[in-house]
C-alpha cells in the first residue's frame, strides 16, 4: 500500500513539474508576443504620427 501510494506521489510530481515548466515557457512566449505587438504598435504610431504631421504641413 504504501509503496503505490509512494509511486502515486513521484508520478503526480513529475506531472506538475511537468506543468509548471510548461506553463512557465509559455508564459515567456506571451510575453514576448505582447513585447513585439507593443513594438510594432508603438512603430506604427509613430509612423502614422509623422504621416499627419507631414499633411498638415502640407495643408497649412
Amino acid at each position: 500500500m504504501r509503496k503505490i501510494f509512494f509511486n502515486f506521489k513521484i508520478k503526480t510530481l513529475k506531472f506538475w513539474h511537468f506543468l509548471r515548466k510548461n506553463f512557465f515557457n509559455f508564459k515567456i512566449k506571451t510575453l514576448k508576443f505582447w513585447h513585439f505587438l507593443r513594438k510594432i504598435f508603438f512603430n506604427f504610431k509613430i509612423k502614422t504620427l509623422k504621416f499627419w504631421h507631414f499633411l498638415r504641413k502640407i495643408f497649412f
